[in-house]
């Protein structure tokens, strides 16, 4: 193959392997990969600061020592669990937390009051409707979800309710989704006049293919629970009568019932393999979402209140 390559491709394929194996004989290499080489928006105090003013609802993040298992849970109920501005500056700190955290094995993302999340709050919308201020956001979001994904720790979505929006996208940044019988995920983005912008587009093709992605996307389509298992969006679904947390915890018990050093190796291994091209998908993302991000589209759905 090596000689029938013209010389720019060598060079690239080259310097590939090198920034890899860079990155491969680093101490703490995992955790520098996962900071360092997606975005930098993380340290822009400004838009932190900025989100951070937008309040409401909370990240919470527990750490179970016994199972190994941490949960977060995406709060603010008055809403349907949309992630303001603060919430997601909240998501950030829980992650950078989860890093520190060398002895987890799972990680369990969930919604409260029995509905995952409707995707960001619209109040955020209105205020940070420009193109600058769509694209800070959607790089602190598509860092922060990059780096849950990248996690050495198995993560299991546990779909209650709706999944909407920024919401089905949050699915799509762990490993697996268990989803219950009555739940919905639905990109609703074109409804919107917006494009994904916090990573799922990409990684939505990565998990369902190129055709069923275009699919889900363009045609805003409602999955249920059983579309969800036949399209590979979710792995498994919750019966009834199943406590939602439990059901999780239980099914993810199975996945990393091994030692610590094992579950975090091979996460690492697998990671490393499906990431090369992410961080130039992503930026491709980011550049398309700018484009609609403070369109009369946009504005108009929120002005009409559009409910789905």
């Amino acid at each position: 193959m090596w000689r029938f390559m013209s010389i720019q491709n060598r060079n690239e394929l080259l310097c590939t392997v090198n920034r890899i194996s860079c990155v491969i004989n680093r101490k703490g290499c995992y955790r520098h990969l996962s900071r360092t080489s997606v975005l930098s928006v993380t340290d822009n105090t400004s838009i932190i600061q900025q989100l951070q003013k937008v309040e409401g609802g909370k990240i919470k993040l527990e750490k179970f020592d016994d199972s190994k298992i941490a949960v977060l849970t995406i709060d603010n109920e008055r809403i349907r669990n949309a992630l303001s501005g603060s919430m997601m500056v909240q998501l950030r700190d829980a992650i950078n937390q989860l890093e520190e955290w060398k002895e987890g094995k799972g990680v369990i993302l969930i919604g409260a009051s029995s509905t995952f999340c409707s995707g960001a709050d619209l109040n955020l919308a209105k205020q940070f409707n420009s193109p600058e201020h769509g694209e800070a956001m959607c790089e602190l979001m598509q860092t922060t979800l990059t780096r849950l994904k990248r996690l050495p720790m198995i993560s299991l979505a546990v779909i209650e309710g709706k999944a909407l929006g920024g919401g089905a996208e949050l699915t799509t940044a762990c490993d697996f989704r268990l989803i219950s019988k009555n739940a919905e995920i639905r990109f609703v983005h074109v409804k919107r006049g917006v494009t994904p912008g916090w990573g799922g587009g990409s990684r939505l093709v990565n998990i369902v293919g190129r055709r069923m992605a275009l699919r889900l996307l363009a045609g805003s389509i409602k999955i249920t629970a059983k579309d969800a298992l036949q399209y590979g969006l979710a792995d498994d679904i919750i019966s009834s009568d199943q406590v939602t947390l439990h059901a999780g915890m239980n099914w993810l018990k199975k996945i990393i019932d091994g030692p610590v050093n094992s579950i975090r190796g091979i996460k690492q291994i697998v990671t490393y393999a499906d990431d090369l091209g992410t961080d130039q998908a992503l930026q491709f993302e980011r550049s398309v979402f700018t484009t609609v991000w403070g369109a009369p589209a946009l504005m108009e759905s929120l002005e009409t209140k559009k409910k789905y």
